[in-house]
């Protein structure tokens, strides 16, 4: 039993299982000041910060902030589950003195959406922070981002790394997302030749090709790298990338389409 769950652990590793892949868009609409935190006529000094749980955090500011003012965000986050929002007010250094900054509150954004059939108008949300005594009302959206199909169509080598005859040992290294990585084997590629790869995967965010050129096992031998492609979402349709390292031209084909 141990050896057939393990077999079929391995199996799914090389199918790339499960990649965390972004899964919707926050879009931040704007932020609508009811009750501001200070008392005096200069307003707040905002600094609203997204943290998505892809791990690159956002940060917005804003002055002058008073009763009945409106802040236009137009920002839109990828996330993939989910995203941190926290809005404080700052209080600068003034006159020698080190004011404390108030934090005005912090809300989570999760990616469910609309419900099924809606995701295309999805509807306006509505979050509030009312920390030390302000009160504001941010307006946003969130948008199910659509998955990717992408298929390596095939590898033309134009020129190989290896100058023998028995042509380039070549390991092509696949990863869609941040999910595990596969590698797929084809030896014997030698100038001219068209390695016929047929493999297909899904992703949401990109998807990230390597090239190696592989020098078997042992100190005396080094695998040569051929070069690094990321192909990201935008790119719908054919295309192509080359790979160009230690002397070598290999050019990939690839088909992308929405699912």
């Amino acid at each position: 039993m141990r050896r057939l769950l393990f077999a079929l652990f391995a199996f799914a590793i090389s199918l790339g299982a499960a990649p965390p892949a972004r899964a919707a868009t926050l879009q931040l609409i704007e932020l609508h000041c009811r009750v501001p935190q200070e008392k005096d006529a200069n307003g707040d000094e905002l600094r609203l910060e997204i943290s998505p749980d892809t791990g690159s955090r956002v940060t917005l500011r804003q002055n002058n902030m008073k009763k009945g003012t409106t802040w236009s965000l137009n920002k839109t986050i990828p996330f993939h589950k989910s995203a941190q929002l926290r809005l404080t007010e700052l209080d600068t250094h003034k006159d020698g003195i080190n004011f404390r900054d108030e934090d005005l509150g912090r809300i989570g954004v999760t990616s469910a959406v609309s419900p099924p059939g809606r995701d295309d108008f999805p509807a306006i949300q509505y979050a509030t922070f009312k920390g030390n005594g302000a009160h504001y009302v941010l307006s946003y959206k969130v948008v199910a981002n659509p998955g990717r199909a992408f298929e390596v169509v095939s590898l033309r080598c134009v020129t190989t790394q290896e100058k023998d005859n028995d042509g380039d040992e070549l390991r092509l290294r696949i990863r869609a997302d941040g999910g595990s990585e596969i590698t797929l084997p084809k030896n014997g590629v030698k100038a001219g030749s068209v390695w016929n790869v047929g493999r297909k995967l899904a992703f949401f965010d990109k998807v990230t090709l390597r090239l190696i050129e592989h020098d078997g096992f042992g100190i005396h031998f080094r695998d040569e790298d051929l070069g690094t492609r990321v192909v990201t979402t935008p790119t719908i349709g054919t295309g192509t990338v080359e790979f160009t390292g230690h002397g070598a031209r290999y050019i990939l084909t690839y088909r992308m389409t929405v699912r």
